[in-house]
């Protein structure tokens, strides 16, 4: 076992592949991909509402969109709000013109608890692929779903046809999963998405890895503590300290933006950071466990509808 992290036992994670067909021709554009929240809160609002009472429905929408404060007032300010307990793995490489009868593949990643929702998740996307995917996007039909193990083996778990009821995924262990990466090596790390990061109020509009990273680590020890009930850090300082000594080799992190956001009278330009570093030093091997979970959970606002998606690969 690598000394250098903590022992992640009893944090598990689910990868499933959601296998759609367009009933007509329709084009998916990344900013379309990468707006899904919306649609997603309205369909399964409007879900849940007509399969029960209002607060069984409220219950399932909380579950998987608003999970609830920590009661502990130090894991509160630690950690403030949860995120939900899924993750789009938006593809940017997917988007484009589709003809009816073609299919579209969206990755999602369900952590911790919230594997035990992947079945309500899965009746909310059939919903939204029924009704159109968003405005001037076309919807379709959901035909399959195939889970993935830590290996990247597939497995079809659901298919047109059979009841969506609950799902029973493959289960991946993070302790498993983080110790068939490799070690002491140089990485690079790139951002896929656009990761959209505040800081008092502004963006970080070209960060280094040391004020970077701290956005990386609470996103990782929100989510276990959220969802694992798992306190992953007492101490977060060392690590803290070693992506300040962490060399960058190569910089090229810029702000781009990719969306407009309507406010009456006025047009604000909505952007993340896109491009990536090359990161090198001894200091590395300290923290590089903390960056490889944090590419399975995306990073900064929108984090869990696709946005800041980064891969981390060694050099």
């Amino acid at each position: 076992m690598n000394r250098v992290r903590p022992d992640c036992k009893g944090v598990e994670f689910a990868l499933l592949h959601f296998r759609f067909e367009f009933a007509q021709e329709t084009r998916l554009t990344p900013q379309g991909l990468l707006q899904l929240r919306r649609e997603l809160h309205r369909t399964a609002r409007t879900l849940f509402a007509l399969e029960g009472n209002e607060a069984s429905a409220q219950a399932l929408f909380q579950a998987l969109f608003d999970p609830p404060l920590a009661l502990d007032p130090i894991a509160q300010r630690r950690y403030q709000r949860p995120g939900p307990p899924f993750v789009l793995a938006i593809d940017p490489a997917s988007a484009g013109d589709y003809q009816a009868g073609d299919h579209w593949e969206l990755k999602v990643l369900f952590w911790g608890q919230g594997i035990q929702s992947a079945g309500d998740f899965a009746r909310v996307l059939q919903a939204l692929a029924r009704a159109g995917f968003g405005p001037g996007i076309e919807g379709g039909e959901l035909v399959a779903i195939e889970t993935e193990d830590a290996s990247g083996h597939r497995c079809q778990l659901w298919q047109e046809g059979h009841p969506l009821q609950r799902l029973s995924p493959v289960f991946c262990e993070l302790d498993w999963w983080l110790a068939d990466w490799p070690q002491g090596c140089d990485w690079r790390l790139e951002f896929l998405t656009p990761a959209r990061l505040l800081s008092a109020g502004r963006p970080l509009f070209r960060p280094n890895l040391a004020q970077l990273f701290p956005f990386v680590l609470r996103r990782v020890t929100s989510m276990c503590h959220a969802h694992c009930g798992l306190e992953l850090l007492v101490d977060p300082s060392p690590l803290l300290q070693a992506a300040a000594r962490v060399q960058v080799l190569e910089k090229s992190l810029l702000w781009t933006d990719w969306r407009s956001l309507d406010r009456g009278s006025e047009l604000f330009d909505l952007g993340g950071l896109m491009g990536g570093l090359t990161l090198s030093g001894a200091a590395l091997d300290e923290l590089v466990w903390v960056l490889q979970v944090g590419s399975l959970l995306n990073l900064g606002k929108g984090s869990a509808f696709g946005a800041g998606a980064f891969r981390l690969t060694p050099c």
